[in-house]
């Protein structure tokens, strides 16, 4: 759907400012809202502070998850609570997704605050995962219901290839920035944590693997909600669109190398079919809508997949997530 999309699927709340009705509307309505909807939003939240959001944040979140622990993109912290949104190069789309499913520590809720819009796109997308099922349709669904997607990630070593990590770092992400330490026993002990194999080479170069169901539960209903980064993940030009994909071969890079890839482990590897059949459903399903200053999305991470359009200009989106 196109840009404005959004409120004719979601809920969208006028809080003008009122920062006692913004904390009020999560303390009591919100969860009922994205258990029924997957996601909100609040436009003129009035927050203009990461404090401010932290604080808000609470109101409904148990635990606020404090760092991306073995993730795939570059990120800064804003404070120990307030994520950036990925940093990868506003040239890129980044596609339909739900976050961190690549690991068993992924968080419930996920939300987006907006600091600063960017002057053109820069959109944040929200399919909701029963919208991607209809339109992937019975026979796809039915072929890997019950199937699992092996996730495949290797981190270059910072001291080995600095040039690498510090000129192209959406490309080149470092196993010491992203499990956020120097020393590989520790690495290993968060691999051990998360369940992940992992594997060293000669040049330092980590490898990852897990391997983890296309659908969950969803716990409050018992249905089976489509939550994964199958295509997000997937080293094709489909997966990562035609410029990520090209300045990737540029390198060199290929299924066996890449930074990041997908398959299914009892169908295989995704064919070009398969790729074509997830971005059509994707795009069909997407809704989006202009970011404004002080804008808050609420998200249910199992609920609903979110994405990210090209912009050009500053932009900044903080994220806080939890449980």
């Amino acid at each position: 759907m196109q840009d404005n999309s959004f409120a004719e699927r979601f809920p969208v709340h006028a809080m003008r400012g009122d920062a006692t009705a913004v904390r009020e509307y999560l303390r009591t309505t919100a969860r009922a809202e994205l258990l029924e909807h997957g996601a909100v939003l609040l436009r003129d939240t009035g927050l203009t502070e990461t404090d401010e959001l932290e604080s808000m944040s609470r109101e409904l979140l148990g635990t606020l998850y404090e760092a991306y622990t073995g993730g795939v993109v570059p990120r800064s912290n804003h404070s120990r609570y307030v994520f950036s949104s990925t940093e990868l190069n506003g040239l890129f789309n980044l596609k339909l997704h739900n976050e961190m499913a690549y690991q068993r520590n992924y968080p419930r809720y996920i939300t987006f605050f907006c600091a600063t819009p960017s002057r053109w796109g820069g959109q944040t997308p929200i399919a909701h995962e029963s919208d991607i099922q209809r339109e992937l349709g019975g026979e796809f669904g039915a072929r890997i219901a019950g199937d699992n997607v092996v996730y495949t990630r290797r981190y270059l070593s910072r001291d080995r290839h600095p040039s690498r990590v510090r000129r192209f770092p959406s490309m080149f992400v470092s196993w010491q920035d992203s499990f956020g330490t120097e020393d590989r026993a520790e690495v290993e002990t968060k691999c051990a944590e998360l369940e992940l194999k992992f594997e060293w080479s000669a040049e330092q170069t980590l490898e990852v693997r897990s391997v983890l169901p296309a659908f969950r539960t969803l716990p409050e209903t018992g249905r089976e909600v489509f939550f994964n980064q199958v295509l997000t993940q997937n080293f094709s030009r489909g997966g990562l669109g035609a410029a990520g994909y090209a300045a990737h071969r540029l390198f060199g890079f290929s299924t066996a190398s890449a930074p990041r890839h997908s398959a299914f482990e009892r169908e295989g590897e995704l064919t070009s079919a398969d790729v074509a059949t997830l971005n059509r459903a994707y795009t069909r399903a997407e809704v989006s809508f202009r970011w404004r200053r002080g804008d808050w999305m609420l998200v249910d991470n199992l609920q609903a997949m979110h994405a990210r359009r090209r912009f050009l200009g500053e932009r900044s989106i903080w994220v806080v997530m939890g449980e």
